[in-house]
């Protein structure tokens, strides 16, 4: 997903930090609710337990002088910190939208009901943040609210604080950050750019008559209150704590527990063969001068099957954000009927999602998609792509982007290690070795001035997405006339292979109402916003922010924007 927030940091225990080896977050997973975990300072390295909710990976923080935890997605398709507050009345920023949007003044059915649990349960399991019980609470910038909003509707509305912040045993003093009043969501932790910070790009609502005046959204940039401030990956950095503003992740497997997050460093043990580097593309030109997100460029997919043989589907360059936050793959319209229509997919009206017969073991194991990055072939198993429905039916956890971009979500990422260079605008690529998930070897990465010895640029560097085509077609040649391919995943063990635990599509969220009434909005503005709501996904950057309950309420979030934001 994208997102947006603010860190300003003056560190009170540094000489503690600086004889850290690395500044490391461990990643825990898992696949019901979060789970809380208790944070350590151990052999010296700074660590952060995290969780992961149907691919959610959050990591905890605790805030002000009574330490009140909370537990946030961690997310490098969004840049700021924000948390669901409490307010004087004791009400939560989840019971506070829900308040507003009517729901609990229309409990009458089982889809409101089910809609009013989904949000409160958002506020249940990140936690909340009541500034009235910490002494050390201040609340900054009146004048300027916030407002954070993300590609699947969900959004944080409220104010600006600063308090201490503790992890892991670090006291940081004066961490300015978000505090919802009103929110659909659970608290987001983004650690992207600079320029992908809610702050400078100083959401705005607007009228917009041709969806019937339906309030939409849009970058403003050149606001006299839009700034930048320094957030975690940049603040690490200038403490001294590491040379780059850099980090790598590993999700690890699919169904694996744990994995790892690393700032300024590097893992060797956690990747096979080597990394590649390529640069990443500014897919928003008219708004910023360098990249505001990790957005890459995608030169072709495939499929390679369980006997090697090999189908390109699309040899078209475009723009591809690496999201964490993103449970999923996004394409492009006309890319996903490319792919379903090569799978033999259909579309269940049902379940909201393109399904396929289950595969076999050896299809499902044995074959894998394939995507070129910098004129390499990357593998990702079938496997990861599809969930079970029922003992025949699969869901494909492929859907569309509703943009001219794509989105690699987790079924991607658990598949390689990336190294993500915020200060060279490049990214890294490895194959994740996923049995090298309880060793390590940590390389520190140098300044930005320096060749990273262990990364080498991919071959086609330089071939990079400029602009879109007019159309993406079938076609094309990412293997280069080679029939048959061996697919390194195939003799991978198969426990490392299984198909998602989890059979939720993000995209089949029931409704709250198939009239729309309980919020009291009509369908008819209701799909005036759906149809503009690729304004939303792309100027408020592309992250899904995908967990539970985040695709919660499409239509209340535009009576929301309508009752809160005019």
């Amino acid at each position: 997903m994208y997102a947006h927030n603010l860190f300003l940091l003056a560190l009170t225990a540094l000489s503690a930090m600086n004889n850290a080896k690395e500044v490391r977050f461990p990643v825990k997973k898992n696949y019901g609710p979060i789970t809380r975990k208790h944070k350590s300072h151990v052999d010296g390295e700074l660590l952060f337990e995290l969780t992961n909710e149907a691919y959610y990976y959050s990591v905890d923080v605790v805030l002000g002088s009574n330490n009140q935890t909370i537990t946030a997605l961690l997310d490098t398709g969004s840049s700021d910190l924000w948390v669901p507050g409490v307010d004087s009345s004791g009400v939560n920023a989840c019971e506070s939208y829900l308040e507003k949007a009517g729901y609990y003044s229309a409990r009458n059915t089982t889809e409101v009901f089910t809609e009013i649990q989904t949000i409160e349960g958002n506020c249940n399991s990140s936690g909340t943040f009541d500034p009235s019980k910490s002494t050390t609470f201040k609340k900054e910038k009146p004048n300027i609210p916030l407002y954070d909003v993300y590609g699947d509707y969900t959004f944080a509305e409220g104010y600006w604080g600063s308090d201490t912040l503790y992890v892991n045993g670090i006291q940081v003093d004066s961490l300015l950050f978000g505090v919802a009043e009103i929110s659909n969501s659970s608290s987001v932790c983004g650690i992207s750019f600079i320029y992908d910070e809610s702050s400078y790009a100083n959401f705005s609502i607007a009228d917009n008559s041709s969806t019937g005046n339906v309030p939409l959204i849009y970058l403003n940039t050149s606001a006299d209150d839009a700034f930048t401030y320094k957030n975690l990956p940049y603040i690490i950095k200038d403490q001294g704590l590491v040379d780059r503003v850099s980090y790598s992740l590993f999700l690890n497997y699919l169904n694996a527990i744990d994995g790892d997050l690393l700032f300024g460093s590097i893992d060797t043990k956690k990747y096979k063969d080597n990394l590649s580097t390529i640069p990443l593309v500014n897919i928003y030109p008219e708004i910023y001068n360098n990249p505001s997100q990790f957005s890459v460029t995608l030169q072709g997919i495939g499929f390679v099957d369980e006997h090697g043989n090999t189908k390109t589907f699309n040899q078209q360059f475009i723009p591809a954000v690496v999201d964490s936050g993103t449970s999923d793959l996004r394409v492009p319209n006309e890319l996903l009927d490319i792919i379903v229509d090569n799978l033999n997919a259909t579309y269940n009206e049902d379940l909201v999602s393109y399904t396929v017969q289950c595969p076999t073991d050896d299809e499902m194991y044995k074959g894998a998609f394939v995507m070129q990055f910098g004129g390499e072939n990357y593998f990702f198993p079938y496997a990861n792509f599809v969930a079970p429905f029922d003992d025949d039916t699969c869901m494909l956890q492929i859907l569309s982007s509703e943009a001219s971009f794509a989105v690699l979500g987790d079924v991607v990422l658990s598949s390689l290690y990336v190294v993500y260079d915020l200060e060279n605008y490049e990214i890294s690529f490895a194959r994740a070795n996923y049995d090298g998930a309880d060793s390590s070897d940590i390389q520190r990465i140098p300044p930005a001035n320096t060749t990273i010895d262990l990364a080498t640029k991919a071959p086609g560097y330089s071939s990079t997405w400029v602009s879109n085509p007019a159309t993406l077609t079938s076609g094309g040649d990412i293997f280069n006339q080679s029939t048959s391919v061996k697919n390194p995943w195939a003799s991978t063990p198969t426990k490392y292979m299984n198909p998602s635990l989890t059979t939720t599509n993000d995209s089949a969220t029931t409704s709250v109402s198939s009239s729309g009434t309980a919020a009291g909005y009509s369908t008819d503005n209701v799909a005036s916003m759906n149809s503009g709501s690729t304004t939303i996904s792309s100027s408020s950057k592309s992250s899904s922010k995908s967990k539970n309950g985040a695709n919660a309420v499409g239509f209340s979030f535009v009576g929301l924007l309508a009752a809160l934001f005019v």
